[in-house]
């Protein structure tokens, strides 16, 4: 291992530290760091609200030729960098330095023995399924694409508004949502905004589709587990001028949606190799999503 990738959230207060542990044992291992800060002092910070496709693309190259990439924050740092090195297909260590880190593997007071266990190679990875976005105009623009781990979702912009959805599956049309929007997740996923919106939780090692509407006005859907190999269509369908709905990938706004536009979500071509030191899901249950019942 002769490089490693790094996204580091500035925000994060020991996060300065953590990077000055890593360049010190750098040195000692003969091993370059690449680190990509999201500090707003940066010229092109890593981006962390607004999803910006072009610093995606300056990342990758940046990164090219890592062998293993860190990850310094929390969950949604994670989601950031997953956007980036996905398609450079190398392991990803998560290490947490965020308030719940569901998805992270490592603490921080660990770093450096987790460095020492991967420059060793003495380590697995999982390979977390990834969405696929494909947005198509109607006005005749190019489409644009996007890939998340964690979810894509389709939300009103007004408050106190709802918004009209119209959902297909593999072309067969499958339900009309009306209500605050709609979200199609991952089993990385599951335990995120789709969780929060009473989905169920899957074991994020599965392939799934899973999708779930967001506060709906009558129970026309219920949250709806797929095969991976599922097409998901859908559609704007306003009832009134100020209805409004944008989509976001991973929390990071993306784009506006018009009644002229179709949203098409699939299994992306990439997954993301994650460093997994020990199965603890069912821990993390407990522990970080206050599941009970043990002692």
């Amino acid at each position: 291992m002769k490089r490693i990738a790094v996204v580091a959230n500035h925000e994060k207060q020991q996060v300065a530290e953590v990077v000055a542990g890593m360049k010190d044992w750098a040195a000692r291992n003969d091993v370059e760091l690449e680190v990509a800060f999201s500090d707003s002092n940066d010229k092109r910070p890593v981006p962390l609200i607004q999803f910006d496709p072009e610093r995606m693309r300056d990342l990758r190259r940046q990164f090219a030729g890592c062998d293993v990439a860190v990850t310094l924050g929390g969950d949604g740092t994670l989601l950031v960098a997953a956007h980036a090195v996905a398609p450079l297909d190398i392991p990803v260590l998560s290490v947490n330095l965020g308030s719940l880190g569901f998805h992270t593997q490592v603490e921080p007071e660990n770093i450096i023995s987790a460095l020492d266990t991967v420059h060793s190679g003495n380590f697995r990875t999982e390979a977390r399924m990834m969405l696929e976005a494909t947005l198509e105009s109607g006005l005749g623009d190019s489409p644009i694409t996007a890939i998340a781990l964690n979810d894509i979702v389709v939300a009103k912009s007004v408050w106190g508004r709802v918004v009209h959805l119209r959902v297909s599956v593999d072309g067969i049309p499958s339900t009309d949502v009306f209500g605050d929007g709609l979200l199609i997740c991952t089993p990385t996923g599951s335990s995120a905004y789709n969780y929060a919106a009473h989905g169920p939780v899957l074991d994020p090692a599965l392939e799934a589709l899973l999708v779930n509407a967001i506060c709906p006005h009558g129970m026309t859907i219920a949250p709806l587990v797929l095969r991976p190999t599922s097409r998901i269509d859908v559609e704007f369908h306003p009832r009134k001028a100020l209805e409004e709905a944008n989509v976001f990938v991973d929390g990071q706004a993306w784009s506006a949606v018009t009644h002229l536009d179709r949203l098409k979500i699939s299994r992306a071509p990439v997954y993301l190799p994650l460093v997994v030191f020990e199965d603890d899901f069912f821990a993390k249950l407990r522990s970080k999503l206050a599941w009970g019942g043990l002692t």
